[in-house]
């Protein structure tokens, strides 16, 4: 049974202008669309989702995401630095928004295309089952973490226990790691 009934879900997709990795990212053509579609067309799909709201300081982005569907708020260059913690983005959506505060944020990175409305849907129903108050999805590691090491003083000492430098690779326990498509939370976690 569904702990909340009557709840709000907004879905943020956070997508600043001045990436220096890969300048315009988020708008470069993928399959003839600019990346940031398929995240905005698959949040539009979602049965849960009530907005889908781009946050960018980038007229262009905004152009873009209010064609595809979505509504826009356009974040202060404070907050859009390749420093500015996306969070400070989120708490800047909640305090424009106009209407109902959601109960709920699921966070959508444009940097996450192949991400699809039924992956969305069941993260969202997961969270909603459960009893935990965040939920982020994850993918199996491609390399094990327990053979990492780190270096001090010139020499590589393991980042775990020497026990499984020791351990053929099938045998070691599986480990995830953030894979950066869906994250979803509650205003005050």
């Amino acid at each position: 049974m569904n702990r909340f009934k009557d709840r709000k879900i907004l879905a943020i997709i956070p997508a600043r202008g001045g990436s220096k990795g890969l300048p315009r990212k988020n708008i470069r053509q993928l399959n003839g669309k600019p990346l940031i579609y398929y995240t905005i067309d698959e949040a539009m799909k979602s049965k849960f989702i009530d907005r889908v709201i781009v946050t960018t300081d980038d007229q262009e982005i905004a152009e873009i995401s209010k064609k595809a569907g979505a509504e826009v708020i356009i974040r202060p260059p404070a907050l859009a630095q390749d420093e500015s913690p996306v969070t400070d983005a989120i708490f800047h959506v909640i305090d424009n928004i106009k209407g109902k505060k959601p109960d709920f944020i699921v966070l959508l990175q444009p940097t996450s295309p192949l991400r699809e409305v039924n992956d969305i849907d069941g993260a969202i129903q997961l969270f909603l089952d459960g009893q935990c108050d965040s939920l982020m999805s994850v993918c199996q590691a491609e390399h094990s973490p327990y053979w990492y090491f780190n270096i001090k003083n010139g020499l590589m000492t393991p980042l775990f226990d020497e026990k499984f430098l020791k351990i053929r690779r099938q045998e070691l326990p599986p480990s995830y790691r953030p894979n950066g498509a869906i994250y979803i939370l509650s205003p005050e976690t």
